[in-house]
Protein backbone atom coordinates (compact mmCIF):
# COMPACT_ATOMS: atom_id res chain seq x y z
CA UNK A 1 0.00 0.00 0.00
CA UNK A 2 1.10 3.55 -0.55
CA UNK A 3 -0.30 6.97 0.34
CA UNK A 4 -0.94 9.28 -2.62
CA UNK A 5 -0.75 12.88 -1.34
CA UNK A 6 -2.30 14.43 -4.44
CA UNK A 7 -5.42 12.26 -4.21
CA UNK A 8 -5.35 11.93 -0.41
CA UNK A 9 -6.08 8.23 -0.75
CA UNK A 10 -4.40 4.86 -0.20
CA UNK A 11 -3.36 2.91 -3.28
CA UNK A 12 -3.39 -0.90 -3.24
CA UNK A 13 -1.11 -2.83 -5.61
CA UNK A 14 -0.20 -6.49 -5.99
CA UNK A 15 3.11 -7.81 -7.31
CA UNK A 16 2.93 -11.10 -9.21
CA UNK A 17 5.44 -12.53 -11.68
CA UNK A 18 7.29 -9.21 -11.77
CA UNK A 19 4.13 -7.32 -12.75
CA UNK A 20 2.43 -4.78 -10.49
CA UNK A 21 -1.39 -4.69 -10.69
CA UNK A 22 -3.43 -1.73 -9.44
CA UNK A 23 -6.26 -2.90 -7.14
CA UNK A 24 -7.88 0.46 -6.46
CA UNK A 25 -7.53 3.67 -4.45
CA UNK A 26 -9.14 3.61 -1.02
CA UNK A 27 -10.28 6.09 1.62
CA UNK A 28 -8.49 4.18 4.40
CA UNK A 29 -5.22 2.30 4.78
CA UNK A 30 -7.14 -0.73 6.04
CA UNK A 31 -9.30 -0.80 2.90
CA UNK A 32 -6.19 -0.90 0.72
CA UNK A 33 -4.56 -3.55 2.94
CA UNK A 34 -7.61 -5.82 2.72
CA UNK A 35 -7.72 -5.48 -1.08
CA UNK A 36 -4.11 -6.74 -1.16
CA UNK A 37 -5.01 -9.58 1.22
CA UNK A 38 -7.96 -10.73 -0.87
CA UNK A 39 -5.76 -11.00 -3.95
CA UNK A 40 -3.17 -12.96 -1.95
CA UNK A 41 -5.88 -15.36 -0.72
CA UNK A 42 -7.17 -15.75 -4.29
CA UNK A 43 -3.68 -16.77 -5.45
CA UNK A 44 -3.39 -19.28 -2.59
CA UNK A 45 -6.75 -20.85 -3.42
CA UNK A 46 -5.80 -21.21 -7.08
CA UNK A 47 -2.42 -22.78 -6.43
CA UNK A 48 -0.29 -19.77 -7.28
CA UNK A 49 2.81 -19.05 -5.23
CA UNK A 50 5.38 -16.31 -5.02
CA UNK A 51 8.82 -17.39 -6.30
CA UNK A 52 11.86 -16.81 -4.14
CA UNK A 53 15.30 -16.61 -5.66
CA UNK A 54 17.95 -18.78 -4.03
CA UNK A 55 18.39 -22.38 -3.11
CA UNK A 56 21.08 -24.76 -4.24
CA UNK A 57 22.15 -25.46 -7.79
CA UNK A 58 22.87 -21.88 -8.90
CA UNK A 59 19.57 -20.78 -10.26
CA UNK A 60 17.15 -23.05 -8.48
CA UNK A 61 13.99 -21.34 -7.22
CA UNK A 62 11.84 -21.92 -4.19
CA UNK A 63 8.35 -20.55 -3.70
CA UNK A 64 6.19 -19.45 -0.84
CA UNK A 65 2.46 -18.87 -0.46
CA UNK A 66 1.25 -15.34 -1.04
CA UNK A 67 -0.61 -15.66 2.25
CA UNK A 68 2.71 -15.36 4.09
CA UNK A 69 2.44 -11.61 3.49
CA UNK A 70 -1.14 -11.04 4.68
CA UNK A 71 -1.86 -7.88 6.63
CA UNK A 72 -4.64 -9.56 8.62
CA UNK A 73 -5.32 -13.07 9.83
CA UNK A 74 -6.28 -15.60 7.15
CA UNK A 75 -9.31 -16.62 9.19
CA UNK A 76 -10.88 -13.18 8.72
CA UNK A 77 -11.48 -14.10 5.06
CA UNK A 78 -13.08 -17.51 5.75
CA UNK A 79 -16.51 -16.26 4.72
CA UNK A 80 -15.18 -15.13 1.32
CA UNK A 81 -13.33 -18.30 0.27
CA UNK A 82 -16.15 -19.75 -1.87
CA UNK A 83 -16.54 -16.44 -3.69
CA UNK A 84 -12.80 -16.18 -4.31
CA UNK A 85 -12.66 -19.75 -5.65
CA UNK A 86 -15.46 -19.03 -8.12
CA UNK A 87 -14.08 -15.96 -9.92
CA UNK A 88 -11.15 -15.27 -12.21
CA UNK A 89 -8.28 -13.01 -11.26
CA UNK A 90 -9.42 -10.31 -13.69
CA UNK A 91 -12.91 -10.42 -12.19
CA UNK A 92 -11.46 -9.99 -8.71
CA UNK A 93 -9.38 -7.01 -9.83
CA UNK A 94 -12.47 -5.31 -11.25
CA UNK A 95 -14.49 -6.14 -8.14
CA UNK A 96 -11.85 -4.62 -5.86
CA UNK A 97 -11.64 -1.47 -7.96
CA UNK A 98 -15.42 -1.08 -7.79
CA UNK A 99 -15.70 -1.89 -4.09
CA UNK A 100 -17.03 0.63 -1.58
CA UNK A 101 -14.32 3.07 -0.56
CA UNK A 102 -12.35 2.48 -3.75
CA UNK A 103 -12.35 4.67 -6.82
CA UNK A 104 -10.01 6.01 -9.44
CA UNK A 105 -7.90 9.07 -8.65
CA UNK A 106 -10.15 11.39 -10.67
CA UNK A 107 -13.53 9.96 -9.70
CA UNK A 108 -15.88 11.05 -6.94
CA UNK A 109 -18.53 9.48 -4.73
CA UNK A 110 -20.92 12.22 -5.92
CA UNK A 111 -22.74 12.38 -9.24
CA UNK A 112 -21.53 15.00 -11.70
CA UNK A 113 -18.22 15.53 -9.90
CA UNK A 114 -14.63 14.66 -10.70
CA UNK A 115 -11.21 15.70 -9.44
CA UNK A 116 -9.47 18.09 -11.81
CA UNK A 117 -6.26 16.71 -13.38
CA UNK A 118 -4.28 19.63 -11.98
CA UNK A 119 -4.59 21.72 -8.86
CA UNK A 120 -6.46 19.17 -6.74
CA UNK A 121 -9.83 20.96 -7.00
CA UNK A 122 -13.17 19.28 -7.73
CA UNK A 123 -15.04 20.05 -10.95
CA UNK A 124 -18.83 19.93 -11.28
CA UNK A 125 -19.96 18.90 -14.78
CA UNK A 126 -23.42 18.75 -16.30
CA UNK A 127 -24.86 17.32 -19.54
CA UNK A 128 -27.18 19.75 -21.34
CA UNK A 129 -28.40 19.43 -24.94
CA UNK A 130 -25.93 16.55 -25.49
CA UNK A 131 -23.05 18.80 -24.43
CA UNK A 132 -20.99 18.50 -21.25
CA UNK A 133 -20.67 21.85 -19.48
CA UNK A 134 -18.28 22.69 -16.63
CA UNK A 135 -20.07 24.31 -13.69
CA UNK A 136 -16.84 25.39 -12.04
CA UNK A 137 -13.96 24.14 -9.90
CA UNK A 138 -14.47 23.84 -6.14
CA UNK A 139 -12.25 23.28 -3.14
CA UNK A 140 -14.25 20.28 -1.88
CA UNK A 141 -16.28 17.43 -3.38
CA UNK A 142 -19.35 18.48 -1.43
CA UNK A 143 -19.40 22.02 -2.84
CA UNK A 144 -19.08 20.66 -6.37
CA UNK A 145 -21.90 18.17 -5.70
CA UNK A 146 -24.16 21.01 -4.53
CA UNK A 147 -23.42 22.89 -7.77
CA UNK A 148 -24.51 19.83 -9.78
CA UNK A 149 -27.68 19.54 -7.69
CA UNK A 150 -28.57 23.21 -8.17
CA UNK A 151 -28.36 22.80 -11.93
CA UNK A 152 -30.71 19.81 -11.71
CA UNK A 153 -33.16 21.88 -9.67
CA UNK A 154 -32.80 24.70 -12.21
CA UNK A 155 -33.85 22.26 -14.94
CA UNK A 156 -36.86 21.24 -12.89
CA UNK A 157 -37.87 24.85 -12.20
CA UNK A 158 -37.55 25.82 -15.86
CA UNK A 159 -39.22 22.79 -17.46
CA UNK A 160 -36.06 21.32 -19.00
CA UNK A 161 -36.62 17.65 -19.74
CA UNK A 162 -33.86 15.24 -18.71
CA UNK A 163 -33.21 11.52 -18.81
CA UNK A 164 -34.41 10.11 -15.45
CA UNK A 165 -31.13 8.19 -15.10
CA UNK A 166 -29.23 11.47 -14.96
CA UNK A 167 -31.67 13.37 -12.77
CA UNK A 168 -30.87 12.04 -9.29
CA UNK A 169 -29.68 14.56 -6.72
CA UNK A 170 -26.66 14.04 -4.49
CA UNK A 171 -28.48 15.54 -1.50
CA UNK A 172 -32.09 15.89 -0.34
CA UNK A 173 -34.47 17.86 -2.54
CA UNK A 174 -35.72 19.77 0.51
CA UNK A 175 -32.25 21.28 0.94
CA UNK A 176 -32.91 23.49 -2.10
CA UNK A 177 -36.52 24.57 -1.44
CA UNK A 178 -35.47 28.02 -0.28
CA UNK A 179 -33.63 28.64 -3.57
CA UNK A 180 -36.39 27.77 -6.04
CA UNK A 181 -37.52 31.32 -6.86
CA UNK A 182 -33.95 32.44 -7.47
CA UNK A 183 -33.17 29.43 -9.64
CA UNK A 184 -36.36 29.88 -11.65
CA UNK A 185 -35.46 33.45 -12.56
CA UNK A 186 -32.06 32.75 -14.16
CA UNK A 187 -31.15 31.83 -17.71
CA UNK A 188 -28.88 28.86 -18.40
CA UNK A 189 -25.87 31.07 -19.14
CA UNK A 190 -26.37 33.17 -15.99
CA UNK A 191 -26.74 30.04 -13.90
CA UNK A 192 -23.50 28.58 -15.23
CA UNK A 193 -21.68 31.88 -14.69
CA UNK A 194 -22.91 32.18 -11.08
CA UNK A 195 -21.87 28.63 -10.18
CA UNK A 196 -18.42 29.19 -11.66
CA UNK A 197 -17.98 32.40 -9.66
CA UNK A 198 -19.02 30.61 -6.49
CA UNK A 199 -16.54 27.84 -7.22
CA UNK A 200 -13.75 30.38 -7.51
CA UNK A 201 -14.79 32.17 -4.32
CA UNK A 202 -15.10 28.95 -2.33
CA UNK A 203 -11.74 27.58 -3.51
CA UNK A 204 -10.05 30.88 -2.68
CA UNK A 205 -11.73 30.95 0.73
CA UNK A 206 -10.18 27.58 1.57
CA UNK A 207 -6.79 28.95 0.61
CA UNK A 208 -7.50 31.93 2.85
CA UNK A 209 -8.13 29.60 5.78
CA UNK A 210 -4.89 27.73 5.12
CA UNK A 211 -2.85 30.92 4.88
CA UNK A 212 -4.43 32.34 8.04
CA UNK A 213 -3.53 29.14 9.90
CA UNK A 214 0.08 29.48 8.74
CA UNK A 215 0.08 33.14 9.75
CA UNK A 216 -1.30 32.36 13.21
CA UNK A 217 1.38 29.76 13.81
CA UNK A 218 4.08 32.14 12.65
CA UNK A 219 2.65 34.94 14.82
CA UNK A 220 2.56 32.76 17.90
CA UNK A 221 6.12 31.69 17.31
CA UNK A 222 7.23 35.33 17.02
CA UNK A 223 5.20 36.39 20.05
CA UNK A 224 2.66 38.49 18.16
CA UNK A 225 -0.42 38.36 15.94
CA UNK A 226 -1.06 39.55 12.42
CA UNK A 227 -3.71 41.57 10.65
CA UNK A 228 -5.95 40.33 7.88
CA UNK A 229 -7.60 41.30 4.64
CA UNK A 230 -11.33 40.73 4.58
CA UNK A 231 -12.51 38.46 1.77
CA UNK A 232 -15.93 39.55 0.57
CA UNK A 233 -17.99 38.11 -2.25
CA UNK A 234 -17.02 35.92 -5.17
CA UNK A 235 -15.86 38.83 -7.30
CA UNK A 236 -14.88 41.60 -4.86
CA UNK A 237 -12.53 39.42 -2.82
CA UNK A 238 -10.95 37.41 -5.61
CA UNK A 239 -8.39 40.01 -6.69
CA UNK A 240 -7.30 40.89 -3.14
CA UNK A 241 -7.09 37.20 -2.26
CA UNK A 242 -4.84 36.38 -5.20
CA UNK A 243 -2.59 39.31 -4.34
CA UNK A 244 -2.36 38.29 -0.69
CA UNK A 245 -1.67 34.66 -1.57
CA UNK A 246 1.15 35.72 -3.89
CA UNK A 247 2.72 37.97 -1.26
CA UNK A 248 2.08 35.52 1.63
CA UNK A 249 -0.06 38.06 3.48
CA UNK A 250 -2.53 36.69 6.07
CA UNK A 251 -6.19 36.88 5.16
CA UNK A 252 -9.50 36.96 7.00
CA UNK A 253 -12.35 35.09 5.34
CA UNK A 254 -16.08 35.17 5.92
CA UNK A 255 -17.90 31.99 6.91
CA UNK A 256 -20.36 32.43 4.04
CA UNK A 257 -17.59 32.02 1.48
CA UNK A 258 -16.94 28.44 2.60
CA UNK A 259 -20.54 27.24 2.90
CA UNK A 260 -22.13 25.13 0.13
CA UNK A 261 -25.16 27.43 0.22
CA UNK A 262 -25.22 31.12 -0.58
CA UNK A 263 -28.31 31.51 -2.74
Amino acid sequence: MSWVPRDRRWRAQFLQNGKRTHLGSFDTEEGAARAHDRMAVWCHLHGLERPLAGGEGGGAYASVSFTEDLNFDYGEYAGELDMLRGITQDELVQQLRRSEGSRGPASSKFRGVRRAPRGGRWEARFMHNSKRTSLGFFGTEKHAAHAFDRMLVWCEMNGVQRNPRGSKLNFRRVDYEGEEDTLRGRTWDKMVAKLRREGLAQALALRVTAFNAEGDEAGEGAGGGSGGIELGGAEGGAASTRQAVRTRQPLASTAAATRPGGY
